[in-house]
Formats: C-alpha cells, structure tokens, sequence
C-alpha cells in the first residue's frame, strides 16, 4: 500500500484506484460509444452520474489492492442517507492506518466501507450540496462497478462535468454583474449625499474622507511605505466585515499592496491621525471580490482607520 492521499486529486473526485465486488474479481468499466450530445438533457441528472462515473477511476490503486464494490456503495448511499455506520474521523484514521499498516487486522470490507465514506465526503465537498442528486450519483456507481454498463464514458463523464461548471460560472458572472450595476448605483446615490455633509472631502479620484482625529506627526513619503495600522470597515448599511480593532491586533502592510483607496487615503493621513474613509467601488474590490465573501461587487466600503506608526 501507498500514501492514500496520492489518489485523491485536487477536485475530490477524479480519483485513482480499481474495484471489484466482493468476489474480488476484476472488471472492466468501459462502455459503448455514446455521443456527447445525449447526455445533456437534464444537466444536473448529467452532473450527478457523472460524478458517480469519475469517482470509479482505478477506484483505489494505487493504495489498495484491491476495493468491494458493494461495501463502497453502500458506505456512499449510507452517507447521503446521513446514516454512515463511521464517521468521517474514523474512516480517515483507518484507512490512514491501513496504508501506515498493511498487515493490520482491519478486514478489506471495513476499509472498503472507510474509503465509500470518505469519497462520499469528497463528492460533496467538491459540489454545493444542492447540485448533487444522490440518486443518479449512486446509479453510476452501480452501473460502473456491478452492472458494468456505465451510460457514460470517462470522456463522456469528464465533458458533462466541465459543461455544467461553464454553464454555472456564466450565471454566477450575469448575476454578479446585475448585482455589481445594483451596488455601483447604490454607492453612487450614497457618496453623492455624503459629499454635501460637513466635513468630509472629495479627491480627484472619487475618494471622501473626514479627519476624526488630527495629528501633526509625519506621512507616508511613498506608495512603497510599511505602515502599522487599526481599522474597522463597514458596508454603507453599517454591517462590520473586518476589523483589526475587534481582533485585538493591529495590521501591517505596504500601502501598494492593498485597495486603491486604502493606498490614497493612508497616504494623507499624519502618523497618529485617524480618518474615516468613503471608499467607491472601482477604488475598493471593483466587480470582483473574494467569491463567497462579505463584501459585493462593485460595493462602497466605509473604513475608521487610525495611523499607528509609519515603519519604513
């Protein structure tokens, strides 16, 4: 036996292994041609067989011997029935143990078992959860591996695959970029009130700020500058996304490796000072943020920010 995690690839799915039922007999898991265009009449029926068909890939080798199909399958359909008789703690140390211990007491079908609830894990972690159809990923698996007719080929599988996550990336990019329009006009309403308040000033660049707090000590000499500072950065409907203040825990950075508008501001301020920054969208993440985070595209942030030290 080898190191398990050499067979699992980055996807958590495209593994490398082979396996055969309980008689330990080998078998084939190739099929008829079938062309690629009838396998897309229900995409995500498509995505779940096919990553039913892609877990099978040399199920198992190179770290085991050999893997039971039946107990592999039914540790998968245990775990999508949330009901797997060992947790995925348990089943990572088995078969950690087994490959560390080849001559270990663990029966084949237990770390048959083990592997079935950690590539089911894998399945799901790879995917939302709300794109898998258990169903038609456990019908590949059967089809693969007992019945040995898969609908699909890997090639076949593989296509399906790469088709869905094209087709999700352009909805994900047409929703960002209808929610990017919603938050650039957002941002535009509320910087143009902001601007008419008492205190606050507008650069060339759209930047506004206000001086919380002054201080006559030096400023940053360049965009290249190592400064030490405590900030809080909020939404314009006030939700906190990031603050150094909360953590305890001052930031250090060089000015031009952050936001535009973080690298312009600082640069105002005088060791000491804490401005309020009003950060417009194309100065802040722009129409790309960190997928998944706080902060939408194209979003105004607010930023309390106090200079610390400048250190370099």
């Amino acid at each position: 036996m080898k190191n398990l995690f050499l067979c699992i690839p980055l996807m958590g799915m495209l593994l490398a292994s082979s396996c055969t039922e309980n008689t330990s007999a080998e078998g084939s898991t190739s099929s008829d041609e079938t062309s690629t265009e009838s396998v897309d009449s229900n995409l995500q029926d498509s995505l779940s067989y096919a990553l039913g068909v892609l877990i099978t890939k040399d199920l198992g080798k190179p770290t085991f011997d050999t893997i039971y199909a039946t107990e592999f399958i039914q540790a998968m359909d245990d775990y999508f029935n949330q009901s797997p008789k060992m947790e995925m703690t348990e089943a990572g140390t088995m078969l950690q143990n087994a490959v560390a211990n080849p001559d270990a007491s663990a029966q084949l079908d237990q770390i048959s078992y083990a592997f079935g609830v950690y590539m089911a894990n894998y399945a799901v972690g790879g995917q939302n959860q709300e794109d898998i159809k258990p169903k038609q990923l456990m019908k590949a698996l059967n089809d693969v591996l007992i019945a040995k007719k898969p609908e699909y080929t890997q090639e076949q599988a593989m296509g399906v695959f790469e088709r869905f996550m094209a087709e999700k990336d352009a909805i994900m990019r047409e929703q960002a970029s209808v929610e990017g329009k919603k938050n650039q006009e957002i941002g535009e309403k509320f910087l143009a009130e902001n601007a008419k308040k008492s205190g606050v000033i507008e650069t060339a660049s759209g930047l506004q700020y206000e001086v919380m707090v002054p201080a006559k000590g030096p400023k940053p000499a360049s965009p290249s500058t190592k400064v030490k500072v405590h900030y809080t950065g909020t939404l314009i409907n006030g939700e906190v996304f990031d603050s150094s203040v909360e953590r305890g825990t001052p930031a250090e950075f060089a000015l031009n490796g952050v936001i535009k508008g973080w690298t312009e501001g600082v640069m105002l301020m005088e060791e000491g000072s804490k401005y309020k920054f009003y950060i417009p969208g194309d100065l802040a993440y722009g129409a790309n943020p960190r997928p998944g985070g706080p902060i939408g595209p194209n979003e105004t942030l607010i930023f309390e920010v106090e200079l610390l030290e400048i250190l370099d």
